[in-house]
């Protein structure tokens, strides 16, 4: 397999390692693979390799089951003896469990700061720590931002990633600018929320702010939610115009974890997303000619703030880890030096290859 700096660096050859001795044993013990990943997968109150317990969000079961489901795995899946002719259809299954951000071993650069303004004009400036590279991280902070502060989702924009507007946030990588970036624009909009519900109690005539809700850019009486309600942009301007302080500063840190290396043991992270693929494929015995038909993937990763991106997001990844593979490889000469340096010769799977 291909090892680099490319979609989740080091997890998908440990996996591929050890979801292919799992698939070894199970031919060894005469059982379907399905059900060897049934008696062993994680559920609340595993333990894992590192003695750590599972004891939160822990899905692996239920993907499983989805996976499994949907694919039609108990009448597609045979044993190898039991397929014969030319053209054989295979079917098979693997499960991933992924720790979320940079755990115990980045623990020290696992923080996260943002700012956020509300302009005059009722517009959030929203600047993070973290960058956008095509994942959909500005939408979903964005969304985040709006639903935190109570402001309308047009209104809120996520400026490019700048150091001289907020601190190193460390990397993005591992899953986790949704989870830290997110969290400190909450924090963030903690700080501006009772502001604006003050603007708003006074305009409502409101005894004070418990009195007053303020959501999707409306704040109105908790009392009468049906009657006079004040727009985010009048709440803006008058903020401004009562002299309050329009700008807050977010500061996340990753929950602990801990790890030691001597005995390998320890809360390596904090927490963990769950995933389980069925793969489905046509091989020419004769050729040697393969085709990928199906893959069915399940996953468990927590609140979906943003379903359609977390789909785009499986089914790039699955395209890729599709890629890894059956076509991907770095091929060198005697010398050392790299044969398939340009995209013309490192192959790629494309939506033509998609299944």
């Amino acid at each position: 397999m291909p090892c680099g700096a490319y979609r989740g660096f080091g997890s998908p050859q440990v996996i591929f390692a050890g979801e292919s001795m799992i698939d070894e044993i199970a031919i060894a013990l005469n059982i379907d693979p399905v059900e060897i990943r049934r008696i062993n997968c994680y559920k609340i109150g595993s333990s894992t390799a590192t003695n750590q317990i599972i004891d939160q969000s822990c899905g692996l079961m239920e993907t499983i089951d989805k996976a499994v489901g949907k694919s039609d795995w108990c009448n597609k899946w045979q044993k190898p003896e039991q397929r014969s002719g030319t053209m054989r259809k295979g079917v098979g299954v693997s499960t991933v469990y992924y720790g979320v951000g940079l755990g115990a071993g980045g623990k020290h650069l696992d923080r996260a700061g943002t700012s956020m303004t509300i302009m005059k004009d009722g517009s959030v400036h929203c600047a993070i720590g973290n960058v956008e590279m095509g994942q959909g991280a500005r939408t979903v902070l964005a969304q985040i931002a709006a639903d935190a502060l109570g402001a309308p989702y047009e209104l809120v924009n996520v400026v490019e990633t700048d150091t001289n507007l907020v601190p190193d946030s460390g990397p993005t990588v591992a899953s986790r600018t949704t989870f830290m970036s997110g969290n400190s624009l909450m924090l963030a909009a903690e700080q501006l929320r009772p502001r604006l519900l003050q603007v708003a109690a006074d305009i409502l005539g409101a005894s004070g702010t418990d009195a007053v809700e303020l959501i999707d850019g409306k704040a109105f009486l908790k009392a009468e939610p049906t009657g006079k309600q004040v727009e985010f942009r009048e709440l803006a301007a008058k903020l401004y115009a009562y002299r309050l302080m329009p700008s807050a500063f977010g500061w996340f840190i990753a929950p602990d974890s801990s790890y030691d290396k001597e005995t390998g043991q320890g809360n390596a992270y904090f927490v963990y997303s769950y995933c389980t693929n069925v793969a489905e494929v046509e091989v020419d015995m004769e050729t040697g000619e393969f085709r990928v038909t199906r893959i069915t993937s399940a996953h468990d990763m927590g609140k979906a703030i943003n379903p359609q991106q977390v789909e785009g997001q499986i089914e790039g990844g699955t395209l890729q880890g599709m890629g890894y593979a059956t076509m991907e490889e770095i091929r060198h000469d005697a010398d050392g030096r790299m044969l398939n340096n340009a995209f013309a010769t490192y192959i790629l799977p494309t939506t033509e290859d998609t299944p």
